[in-house]
């Protein structure tokens, strides 16, 4: 794959495009472009390039511009375009991520931040100990609200993940240097650059980084990365060393307290244990009681069964002596009655024998006068005369 751009210094940070040089030779009767020029390697490994008109056009390690000394290695398009966009880019939200056992990284946080406006392409950074210096691609300063800012001291190295990851040595030598390192990776969309190499434009190009910029300024854009190297600044460990001795005086606080929520509790649970005691004696008592009212209970209910046997004999005798009184008032109504009739038929009896002594008036005719039915009571003249005939009667 030809390359489309080219550094214009050994370690600058500024590159032109193929499409760039191409219009420029084209005003001047494609002659040679008088600049020098230098692959897309870290500074410090680039090499010397050259325009060839072939085709959209392309740079190439040799003048001629043979096919075969096209320039391969360095930076790629994709790379190069999305550090320009990373370098325009104002605001966004760190969507970060931290290696996890697996083979996915975890997710960690969401930091909403503001880009200071100086940001750097190849940030050199000097290891010390003789050793070479190391390049990042993106570095920036931010602020936020989030503690991450105060814990990076408000400034991030970007590592572009598309060819290949960032080297373990590297990754070390960021660790041991303390120095925040994020790795964007962008091989794959929404980040990659759609466009072969062979058919991209400048306008293409810048499309694109627009549209980059666009994406991860969005209320809902975000800059998905992970995290390699995660220090910590002064600041940000004082604070939370007090922090942590605020948590760990908070802690002994609530430790002190249930020490004695405890104690308390175990002088409850004596208490407890003594009236449980207490109370198993008195349910003790009470099964007793329990079991001599039961038993008295039945006593009294066999009691009551008895009464209640005596109550019915008591009710039917009862009816036995009301039903002979009736018996014996019925008959004694009948004696009376008997007697009365007696009595009445023994004085009819005797006012017939009493009639029957007195003699017969007789008709001056001669004849006997009828007996009235019915015998009439004796008028007051005729009294000492009936009872003359009574002694008369008795006397005989």
């Amino acid at each position: 794959m030809t390359k489309k751009r080219a550094y214009t210094s050994p370690t600058g940070k500024e590159t032109i495009s193929a499409q760039q040089v191409k219009e420029y030779r084209a005003r001047y009767n494609y002659q040679s472009y008088p600049y020098p020029l230098y692959s897309t390697d870290k500074p410090g490994l680039r090499r010397r390039v050259y325009h060839s008109r072939k085709g959209s056009g392309y740079f190439a390690f040799n003048p001629d511009g043979s096919a075969a000394s096209a320039a391969s290695g360095g930076e790629s398009l994709n790379h190069l375009l999305f550090k320009e966009a990373l370098c325009g880019l104002k605001r966004t939200r760190l969507a970060l991520y931290k290696p996890g056992k697996n083979e996915r990284p975890d997710r960690w946080i969401d930091a909403p931040i503001t880009i200071c406006p100086s940001v750097e392409q190849e940030k050199m950074i000097s290891p010390g100990d003789g050793l070479p210096p190391l390049f990042a691609d993106i570095y920036f300063k931010f602020e936020s609200d989030h503690w991450i800012a105060e814990k990076w001291s408000g400034e991030a190295y970007v590592e572009i993940f598309n060819t290949h990851a960032v080297e373990v040595e590297k990754q070390k030598l960021l660790k041991r240097l303390e120095l925040p390192t994020i790795e964007v990776d962008i091989r794959e969309q929404p980040y990659a650059y759609a466009v072969d190499d062979d058919d991209t434009t400048d306008e293409l190009e810048a499309a694109h980084v627009r549209r980059l910029r666009r994406m991860l300024e969005h209320d809902n854009g975000f800059l998905k990365a992970v995290v390699l190297s995660n220090p910590s600044s002064a600041p940000y460990l004082k604070k939370r060393l007090t922090q942590q001795i605020e948590q760990t005086n908070q802690t002994k606080a609530e430790l002190d307290a249930a020490k004695s929520e405890l104690n308390i509790a175990t002088q409850d649970k004596l208490s407890a244990e003594y009236a449980l005691e207490r109370s198993q004696a008195d349910v003790t008592t009470l099964r007793t009681e329990k079991t001599e009212l039961t038993e008295g209970l039945q006593a009294s209910h066999c009691a009551q069964q008895e009464l209640r046997v005596a109550h019915n004999s008591l009710r039917q005798a009862h009816v036995d002596l009301t039903e002979q009184h009736a018996s014996a008032r019925h008959s004694l109504h009948i004696r009376y009655v008997l007697a009365i009739v007696l009595t009445a038929a023994v004085f009819t009896g005797f006012d017939f024998f009493w009639r029957t002594d007195e003699p017969v008036a007789t008709d001056p005719a001669g004849t006997t006068p009828p007996v009235p039915d019915t015998p009439q009571a004796p008028s007051s003249t005729e009294k000492p005369r009936a009872k003359n005939h009574v002694r008369r009667a008795h006397g005989h």
